[in-house]
């Protein structure tokens, strides 16, 4: 998922304004000037090589002048030149040592090589001697921030929005260095800030809807990357981005296609090979998958997200070169967090798949204890809600309803996270008739609507009609695994008259592990604290039990522990609770070809087998 550092088209990439044609008077020697009007026109024909000769001959016969030496320069870019470029700038510092212009395109060069450190002094002395220098302090400020001096990088972004605070480059700077530090809110701000300062600013509209994403605001990050593509339609990075929220969309055919578009636009932008990599393993593309994943690491050697996807794969699609590759990788060699996290995570799961429990065990808690950091648990928060939503509950009386089972058209999957619900999932569209939702916050959208009228007698309605947009016709039942709306398990049961709710639970140690292990991307942030997690799965049991209790006609509860270990009569059992007629294809789930976007979308491609039960 990309967030564009460099925003700084006008005020800190001034690559393509600072190595612009520099004039020369032609009047100061015939000779020189011919040659110099000679070298115009080798360029202007796209002879560069004839241009680059006709200037190098001059500063051989010391022909010193800085626009001769910036003209050089300026095609050594053209051509890709990156050493010569680099020579020839020291070269002309070392003549011209107190010009900002020729600091500012080495510095910048520099960067964008990758020596931080030479680029970092160029603009420190730049500063030490203009300390308002906005381009000076903006490219210090991204330097430091791909070297992982995050403080350090916001306190000149800081300075930058302070010394100029009508920039919306500056701001949009900002909001990238604060995002890669996980304050999130001020990063929205400082983003928004910047939109709001120049409404053209179309990374800024990109960088604010992968923000959005992250807090699972899905709509408003849609509408923002539309924002971006609208000014750049041949973007890779807008299409990239665009893939990962359809993709959390569960919109996987045009996810696809935005993918595509992102490489077919820029075919090293290694992001859009991750993210059509992640699509492919959720419709079973495996193989075509693994070949994307590795395309990107060679494009991006330090591609954190690349190896972690390689790292979830079976190992009968993972050879010991991979494995290895994996192990070996230097995890000092990332500067952010969020990569570091992944790539912890990368190796604790080969060294899970090679049986060295301890050393998995180590890399596991490194891995989430960066990301609990960058992610702080909300497991209060979750608590909190659900004891709200109980405790209403209480207040009201319910009484059996007899309606007939066989009319159900809405199933609800619910439990913890990593308890088995896509497996469940799976069976039951094994069904023609059921069309799988997947997980989606349907159900809180239909909430918060009624919540404003404080009225929820059309609870079930509001759900249908925002459900009846995503459905193929003929499409009689509907199952939805948002693993959180157990929370909703009362207001289900009582306004809910054709709707089930299947509770799904398996050995508490088995479900804390897995879902410590998971390295959930945006949800379920309590995932990285193992006492977060056993505080909200005793809530979450003691409530579901309380509401098992009362609306027993309605709950049933499942046992993935029992169902692996005893798949068709455990199977049969729940098809006999939903009133539907038995065919041995609900033991065949693995068969299922629909799209999986869950963190279980590799094993649920597998026959039902109990290697996940008592790990």
């Amino acid at each position: 998922m990309h967030f564009n550092d460099k925003v700084t088209n006008k005020n800190i990439n001034i690559m393509n304004k600072g190595f612009g044609k520099s004039k020369i008077n032609f009047n100061e020697d015939k000779d020189l000037s011919l040659k110099l009007k000679k070298a115009f026109d080798f360029e202007n024909n796209n002879n560069l090589i004839k241009a680059i000769e006709i200037y190098t001959e001059l500063i051989k016969k010391k022909v010193y002048k800085k626009n001769i030496f910036l003209n050089i320069a300026r095609l050594y870019k053209k051509s890709k030149q990156t050493n010569k470029l680099i020579e020839i700038l020291e070269k002309t510092i070392l003549l011209y040592p107190n010009d900002i212009e020729i600091k500012l395109l080495l510095g910048m060069e520099y960067m964008e090589n990758s020596s931080f450190k030479d680029a970092e002094n160029l603009f420190l002395k730049i500063i030490n001697k203009d300390k308002t220098n906005s381009n000076a302090i903006g490219n210090l400020s991204i330097c430091l921030m791909k070297q992982g001096l995050f403080e350090e990088a916001e306190y000149y972004a800081l300075y930058l929005v302070n010394i100029n605070p009508s920039s919306d480059i500056a701001y949009a700077n900002l909001g990238a260095i604060l995002r890669d530090q996980g304050k999130f809110k001020k990063s929205e701000e400082a983003i928004r800030k910047s939109i709001k300062l120049n409404n053209n600013l179309s990374k800024s509209y990109s960088n604010l809807a992968m923000l959005l994403l992250s807090q699972r605001k899905i709509i408003e990050a849609e509408h923002n990357i539309k924002l971006a593509l609208d000014t750049e339609p041949f973007n890779s990075t807008f299409h990239s981005n665009y893939a990962h929220i359809l993709y959390d969309k569960s919109n996987l055919n045009e996810a696809k296609l935005h993918a595509r578009k992102a490489i077919l636009y820029n075919k090293l932008n290694h992001d859009s090979y991750n993210v059509l990599s992640k699509i492919l393993i959720s419709q079973g593309e495996i193989n075509e998958a693994i070949n994307l994943i590795l395309k990107s690491i060679s494009i991006k050697k330090l591609n954190a997200n690349a190896y972690f996807q390689l790292s979830r794969l079976s190992d009968d699609n993972l050879n010991m070169r991979i494995k290895n590759s994996i192990i070996s990788v230097d995890i000092d060699k990332f500067k952010r967090n969020i990569e570091k996290a992944e790539v912890y995570f990368a190796k604790s799961n080969i060294f899970h798949k090679n049986k060295d429990y301890i050393l998995s065990s180590e890399n596991l808690i490194e891995a989430n204890k960066i990301k609990l950091k960058i992610y702080p648990s909300d497991s209060s928060n979750v608590i909190e809600f659900t004891n709200k939503l109980y405790n209403n509950d209480q207040e009201t009386n319910y009484e059996i309803d007899n309606f007939q089972k066989s009319k159900v058209n809405s199933i609800f999957i619910v439990g913890m996270p990593r308890c088995g619900s896509t497996l469940i999932e799976s069976i039951l569209s094994m069904n023609k008739n059921v069309y799988p939702l997947g997980e989606n916050n349907n159900l809180f959208s239909s909430y918060k609507n009624c919540k404003k009228e404080s009225d929820f007698l059309h609870l079930e309605n509001i759900y249908t009609q925002i459900k009846s947009i995503s459905l193929p016709k003929g499409t009689t039942v509907t199952t939805d695994k948002y693993l959180y709306n157990y929370v909703f398990s009362g207001l289900i049961s009582r306004y809910f008259k054709r709707a089930r709710i299947i509770h799904c639970k398996r050995d508490p140690l088995d479900n804390i592990l897995s879902i410590f292990r998971a390295n959930f991307s945006h949800a379920y942030r309590y995932s990285s604290c193992i006492k977060s997690i056993t505080k909200v799965l005793i809530n979450q049991e003691i409530i579901m039990n309380q509401y098992l209790e009362k609306y027993k006609d309605k709950i049933y509860s499942l046992n993935y522990d029992k169902l692996v270990s005893n798949p068709k009569d455990e199977i049969s059992k729940l098809i006999e609770w939903l009133g539907w007629e038995w065919d041995n294809i609900y033991t065949e789930p693995h068969l299922n070809k629909r799209d999986v976007l869950t963190a279980s979308n590799i094993r649920v491609r597998s026959p039902i087998n109990s290697n996940s039960s008592g790990i």
